[in-house]
């Protein structure tokens, strides 16, 4: 039973073939690997030459506290570590090593030490094991015509130990994003909420009808992908 819905789930999830940009047809496994990888190597990141960020306009915007930054810089505890790995879920898909949350959990008193310690040394030296760093991407059709490669969402399976370095670092940015992104960011700051905005655009569109009132548009912009493809340059620059 078990080996009969493996094979079944992975006849689903099997690419036949591809519709190029241009419309052609492939069926070529070889072809459909390039495809995807053309496409994934063209939006995780930017090939286009980003400016030098200018230190005096970035000095003169919010900054973090004292207590702000203390906060940030604070030693990670093996509090921290273990009530992070109790907060993934445990059935969560593992990354490429396999191993999920439960199975630190279930194996602590064998691994926990190690993993502390490991953990630790990430937060101290900002470097990680290469192997932990790795992250498998897969693709979930969105329908069951898929033909294109925006056809398919990308699920990101990273190893536990990555996941748990990614939440101990967001949960604390999390607590000054406040202090340092405009109020005009309702989304994605802890505290926020996106429906303010649409609230207020509403109010905005309402006002556009009246009479006797001055010309003026409204332009909305939507970057895809805009996440994935933030410069890694960019990012560099502003964390120094």
């Amino acid at each position: 039973f078990y080996h009969s819905l493996v094979k079944k789930r992975a006849k689903k999830n099997y690419i036949a073939s591809i519709t190029h940009e241009d419309g052609t047809l492939t069926g070529s496994m070889e072809d459909v690997s390039k495809e995807f990888i053309r496409y994934y190597e063209g939006l995780l990141g930017t090939g286009v030459q980003t400016e030098d960020i200018d230190p005096q306009i970035l000095s003169s915007g919010p900054t973090l506290s004292p207590n702000h930054r203390s906060t940030l810089m604070a030693p990670v505890t093996d509090e921290d570590i273990k009530s992070t790995l109790r907060g993934i879920e445990g059935d969560k898909s593992p990354g490429l090593d396999g191993y999920t949350s439960t199975f630190f959990l279930k194996s602590w008193d064998v691994v926990g030490n190690d993993l502390v310690a490991a953990i630790k040394e990430f937060f101290r030296s900002g470097s990680i094991l290469k192997q932990w760093n790795h992250t498998g991407i897969t693709l979930v059709p969105k329908s069951s015509h898929s033909s294109r490669v925006t056809d398919f969402r990308p699920i990101a399976c990273c190893n536990t130990v990555h996941k748990i370095c990614s939440k101990i670092l967001a949960r604390r940015i999390s607590e000054v994003l406040d202090a340092i992104v405009d109020e005009a960011q309702a989304a994605f700051v802890k505290g926020r909420n996106m429906t303010d905005n649409i609230y207020l655009m509403q109010q905005l569109l309402r006002q556009y009808f009246r009479k006797r009132v001055s010309p003026r548009c409204l332009i909305k912009i939507d970057l895809r992908k805009a996440i994935d493809s933030v410069s890694w340059a960019f990012l560099r620059q502003m964390l120094e």
